[in-house]
């Protein structure tokens, strides 16, 4: 602390920070000496060709190549910053090994979209600004420090933070794809080279042998994005149409006008239910936060008489059952609320632990019945016999509590397809009741699998009448971006007149999901359960096949998507090149 000081006093006393002294003082070797606070005032500086080179004695370029910026974090990352790709400006593990705020700064705010064109069949979406916003953001995170305000990178686990930094660089790399000029051969060769260089560095923090090279690759792609970009022609406008049948739009349009009322709920028939289709998650919400946003969405509950119940979300491992029981008793009870809760320990994995959970559960809310009670896992039922015999005597209990009516309906979270199918198939399980509603991930770039490589789970909860509640549907947990910020939806948003959770929402409801997003702001909360009173009308099939085609956009070669692919990069195949 005491040689920051020092370091802090002695540049303080040459002048302000401007970029020509910031240069001045990366040229005479203080990027290394006052790195606390070079590194944060003249970022810029540091990362430039202004910097004094290493020592003679540092085989700087050698040590990197042998995975030492990961090995020897702090050495490397600051006496052979270039070589280590100047990791220190947004890696996790590099900025914590320098003592420097793990938290980014903020980057630039974005500027408005320009709506998508739509004429009732076709959908043109403006490709180039889209790719040029991302590819912006990208340079941000890897070139300059600089993070998006609804992205975060998580604190401690470089791989998450190089797959957040991927998604974008694949993200660009095949959007560069889709608009450039199919008779420019050149640009489609740069093309599949940079999306192929892109998909050399995904899913890495699977292989930790690979992760130090990723995250020295990825300015380098950054760079080559933007060289993508300037070779396009002046001229070329790079717009991604996508076409609808007219006949079909024509239908989803009568269809609605034929509607007396907003779709609201989702159907449970085997429970004879009916399932909210927004609610709140409350994952991860502390005490008061969880009681907070509750008692914002039973404020909103009892300001709309006419809308169904707000669906609350909670469960054993969020251990806030006893705030919302709290948020209840101040709004008036339960008489508002959908209520829905899960086991998650495994340590009430069985016919008396069940029992005991549900009761702990009512207790808390302060209620004789919860609507919806899941398993928050498979427990990894397919190859543990044991953990298999628990669950079908926990799975019996719940099945016994619904026909006494202290549950109405029961589910099943966090599984994949061939679970669910299992499952559904057993005799001690499926076999005395299927689930009515699966509440898995489910986002626009994520469709439910747990895993890259999955089975379309989506489509195996359709075979089997088993309803959809999709979470953290607004966000980019566990290893991704948020689609608040992606440009296609920021365009077909703003065709709307709306933001993009709202049209994000509107299309879990036409796919015919629920879902619950979590928020800790209330006024967030409101919002997002009002969100289909200001997108009334279902998105037309063009808008849907648009949507759909955003995750080939991201897909690696283990998770190609089950979507339609509108945009045609054959997401997840190696690019032709």
């Amino acid at each position: 602390m005491r040689l920051l000081c020092i370091g802090l006093a002695a540049l303080g006393a040459r002048g302000a920070a401007t970029p020509e002294k910031c240069e001045q003082w990366a040229r005479e070797g203080e990027c290394v000496k006052n790195h606390k606070f070079m590194l944060v005032e003249c970022r810029a500086a540091c990362a430039s060709d202004a910097r004094a080179p290493p020592s003679p004695e540092h085989d700087c370029r050698s040590w990197a190549e042998a995975d030492e910026c990961s090995k020897n974090v702090r050495f490397m990352n600051l006496h052979c910053a270039a070589a280590c790709s100047h990791r220190w400006l947004w890696a996790p593990d590099a900025r914590r090994a320098l003592g420097l705020p793990v938290a980014l700064p903020a980057a630039p705010p974005r500027r408005p979209a320009e709506a998508a064109l739509f004429d009732g069949a076709r959908l043109a979406l403006d490709g180039h600004t889209a790719l040029e916003e991302r590819v912006a953001e990208f340079e941000g995170i890897v070139l300059r420090g600089e993070l998006p305000s609804d992205v975060t990178l998580p604190e401690d686990d470089a791989g998450a933070a190089a797959a957040v930094a991927e998604q974008y660089a694949l993200y660009a790399a095949r959007l560069f794809r889709a608009v450039a000029p199919p008779d420019d051969a050149n640009a489609r060769r740069f093309a599949a080279a940079t999306e192929e260089h892109t998909l050399a560095a995904l899913d890495v923090h699977h292989d930790p042998r690979r992760l130090d090279w990723s995250l020295r690759e990825l300015p380098r792609i950054a760079k080559n994005l933007r060289g993508a970009i300037s070779a396009l022609p002046a001229s070329w406008e790079g717009k991604i149409v996508v076409e609808a049948a007219g006949a079909a739009e024509t239908g989803v349009k009568s269809w609605w006008r034929g509607r007396k009322a907003q779709r609201t709920t989702v159907p449970l028939p085997r429970a004879g239910v009916e399932l909210p289709v927004l609610g709140l998650g409350t994952c991860w919400l502390d005490e008061h936060e969880s009681e907070a946003s509750v008692g914002a969405a039973l404020a909103w509950a009892a300001a709309h008489p006419a809308a169904p119940p707000v669906h609350i979300d909670s469960a054993e491992a969020y251990r806030n059952e006893a705030a919302v029981g709290r948020a209840l008793a101040q709004s008036g009870g339960p008489g508002r609320a959908f209520l829905a809760s899960k086991l998650s320990d495994r340590a009430h994995l069985s016919y008396d632990g069940a029992k005991a959970r549900v009761a702990e559960t009512l207790r808390f809310f302060g209620v004789e019945t919860v609507d919806l009670y899941s398993l928050h896992s498979a427990f990894n039922f397919l190859n543990d016999a044991k953990a298999r015999a628990d669950l079908a005597g926990a799975w019996r209990a719940l099945v016994e509590l619904q026909k006494k009516g202290t549950l109405r309906a029961l589910g099943v979270s966090n599984f994949n397809a061939v679970e669910l199918r299992a499952f559904a198939e057993d005799p001690a399980l499926g076999g005395i009741w299927v689930p009515d509603a699966l509440q898995n991930k489910v986002d626009v770039y994520r469709r439910g699998e747990q895993e890259p490589g999955e089975d379309d789970v989506l489509a195996a909860a359709k075979e089997l009448d088993i309803a959809v509640v999709a979470y953290s549907s607004l966000s980019g947990w566990p290893r991704g971006v948020g689609a608040r910020a992606d440009p296609l939806l920021r365009q077909l948003a703003a065709r709307r007149g709306v933001d993009v959770p709202t049209l994000i929402l509107r299309w879990h409801v036409d796919a015919g999901h629920a879902a619950i997003p979590r928020s800790r702001d209330a006024g967030h909360v409101a919002e997002n359960l009002d969100a289909l009173s200001r997108a009334r009308e279902p998105l037309a099939p063009a808008e849907r096949a648009a949507i759909d085609a955003i995750p080939h956009l991201v897909a690696g070669p283990r998770n190609r998507p089950a979507t339609a692919d509108a945009f045609r990069v054959r997401g997840g195949a190696r690019p032709e090149l």
